[in-house]
């Protein structure tokens, strides 16, 4: 019964499952936080914050959650230093 729980919980096809496909499969840092290109830091930052408590490997078990949440911190990390977003969004294509 708790392995049937857990498959519902973190199998295919499950939203936790769907969380962490969104996240590695978005086309840019914007998409893995789901936030417009013109989004000031505090959209930056509540984006982060909703997406980790979501895919955070310690909360959700799910395959891949952790490559998930390397990918949202490196999102955070660009996006959230104005410098280094100025650099990506200058080499990020059109």
């Amino acid at each position: 019964q708790a392995f049937l729980d857990f498959l519902v919980k973190f199998g295919p096809g499950s939203e936790a499952a769907k969380a962490i496909d969104r996240v590695l499969q978005a086309a840019d840092h914007y998409a893995v936080l789901d936030v417009a290109p013109d989004s000031d830091a505090p959209a930056v930052k509540r984006a982060y914050q909703q997406r980790a408590l979501k895919i955070h490997p310690d909360k959700n078990h799910a395959a891949g959650a952790q490559q998930a949440f390397q990918r949202l911190n490196e999102a955070h990390n660009t996006l959230s230093d104005p410098a280094k977003r100025r650099e990506y969004d200058l080499k990020r294509p059109a």
